[in-house]
């Protein structure tokens, strides 16, 4: 395939942040598309307004993923700025997130998933 022709990339949240391109002014190769990332402020504002009491949140993620990475650092920083507690949980399967949903259920008030196939 030609490198003039355009590669679309989909359901990425930080292709930036990730290597797929060096912004999205001047991608700096074929690629383009768009992001699905949505701030986690606005996560965090919703997730006050209705669970005020909420101490501890558990944040279910995919293993070895970089924007699920990225995604649970800065939801941290903003769960942490709260006074909420976290616990990451990456997982490989619906399988091992399910185990460990049983495991962590009485030690969090809410779950929160994120860059799951």
């Amino acid at each position: 395939m030609p490198k003039t022709t355009p590669v679309v990339f989909s359901i990425v949240s930080f292709p930036a942040k990730v290597g797929f391109i060096k912004s999205f002014e001047h991608s700096g190769n074929n690629l383009v598309g768009t992001s699905n990332f949505v701030e986690s402020r606005h996560f965090i504002r919703l997730l006050t307004a209705i669970l005020p009491q909420t101490k501890t949140a558990a944040i279910f993620r995919r293993k070895n993923e970089p924007n699920s990475a990225i995604q649970k650092n800065q939801l941290a920083r903003l769960l942490t700025e709260k006074g909420i507690c976290f616990i990451d949980l990456p997982g490989e399967s619906a399988e091992e997130l399910s185990s460990k949903a049983i495991q962590y259920a009485d030690r969090t008030d809410i779950f929160i998933g994120m860059s799951m196939k």
